[in-house]
């Protein structure tokens, strides 16, 4: 079934779906929500609604990926009323359950979907209301939108969900800083890069590629002030080689 679904074959999987109960086997919310995604992925949204209205009617309860997939579909057709309300069931479906992985793939394909879609200020709403009523742990959730937004190259948006955390008394992983001043200086915003570098007052130590792309750039505007400071910073990391630093520079 899977396979058909990734093929864009749905109808195929839901032929083999059919057999399979008829051969005496009885689909779980797995089969159920593997034929969802497969209609989605072509566009069936409606498809896919009535496949999921007959898992319910069947008794058999849908989980956080289910209802991720179909927010997904819905963001496909552009339809974000029809995917806030399956959002809403799924924000109650996460204050309910414990399982913390399964909760994660969900919230990750959710936040994917709509940096995919382009649907960045609903995705700020979450990030400001944070929905979830902490049923994520909010750090874990943080970091995935700002990886989510860096995938897209919307490094000005993972800096604004920065922004959020710090408000909110979190600290961003060395990762996220990692991702996001990269991605800006390699898009040219070496100001904001190194604002950002400021703002965590030298407190870590990104990796060696990310601070010679930020002194390139900075040196590219004659800014060599601010160049050295992050050169500075970079030769206090332990064990570094020095020489090829300085080569490189």
């Amino acid at each position: 079934m899977d396979h058909f679904c990734r093929f864009g074959q749905p109808q195929q999987a839901n032929i083999l779906f059919f057999d399979m109960k008829g051969r005496g086997h009885c689909p779980n919310v797995v089969s159920y929500t593997t034929l969802i995604n497969g209609y989605c992925l072509i566009g069936g949204i409606g498809d896919a609604r009535k496949v999921f209205d007959e898992m319910l009617d069947s008794g058999i309860a849908a989980n956080y990926l289910t209802y991720s997939v179909l927010v997904r579909g819905f963001l496909r057709k552009k339809d974000i009323e029809g995917a806030k309300g399956m959002m809403c069931q799924l924000w109650e479906k996460m204050r309910v359950e414990s399982e913390a992985s399964m909760k994660m793939a969900a919230f990750a394909n959710l936040v994917d979907s709509l940096c995919r879609g382009g649907f960045f200020n609903e995705l700020f709403r979450i990030a400001k209301e944070f929905a979830l009523g902490g049923s994520l742990c909010e750090d874990v959730a943080y970091g995935q939108m700002i990886d989510s937004l860096c995938k897209v190259g919307r490094y000005h948006a993972a800096a604004r969900i920065v922004y959020i955390m710090r408000k909110r008394g979190l600290v961003p992983s060395v990762a996220c800083y990692n991702y996001i001043i990269h991605g800006l200086s390699k898009d040219g915003d070496f100001m904001r890069a190194y604002q950002l570098l400021e703002e965590a007052e030298f407190g870590f130590l990104l990796s060696e590629h990310t601070y010679k792309v930020l002194v390139e750039a900075l040196c590219q505007v004659l800014d060599v002030d601010k160049a050295r400071k992050v050169l500075k910073h970079m030769l206090s990391r332990e064990g570094v080689d020095k020489t090829r630093i300085y080569n490189t520079i």
